[in-house]
C-alpha cells in the first residue's frame, strides 16, 4: 500500500478518529509510504521533455545537449502503455473472431 485513502463521508462524519490513527503512524511507516510514493510518482505526473524533475522554471537554452533531457516515462506514457497492452490482449483473444479491433493493429503503438 502506497498511501492512506479516506472517503469524503468518513472525513465528514469521523475526522477525529482518522486524525488519531494518522498521528499514531510511526516515523518508519511514514518514511516507507514516502518512499513508495516516490517510486511511483512518474506514473502520475506530466512534464515536457527537457524540463527535468526540478520546478525551477528554467528550461535552459535551445542549444542544450540531449543529455539534459528528462526521458523518464510520465503519466501519458503509462496510460498509452496500458491502452496498447489492452489492444494487444484483445487482438490475441480475437484472432479467430471476425470482428477487427478498431484502428487496426496496435501491437507497435508503444515504444519500449
Amino acid at each position: 500500500m502506497i498511501a492512506y485513502l479516506v472517503s469524503e463521508t468518513t472525513v465528514r462524519q469521523r475526522l477525529a478518529p482518522v486524525l488519531d490513527q494518522l498521528e499514531a503512524i510511526s516515523e518508519a511507516e511514514a518514511l516507507g509510504k514516502l518512499q513508495a510514493l516516490s517510486d511511483v510518482r512518474d506514473a502520475f505526473v506530466c512534464r515536457s521533455p527537457g524540463t527535468g524533475s526540478s520546478s525551477s522554471g528554467s528550461s535552459g537554452s535551445s542549444g542544450s545537449s540531449s543529455s539534459s533531457l528528462d526521458v523518464r516515462l510520465t503519466a501519458p506514457d503509462y496510460l498509452l502503455g496500458v491502452a496498447c497492452d489492452a489492444a494487444r490482449q484483445a487482438k490475441a483473444a480475437s484472432m479467430h473472431a471476425s470482428m477487427p479491433i478498431a484502428g487496426g493493429d496496435h501491437s507497435r503503438c508503444f515504444v519500449r
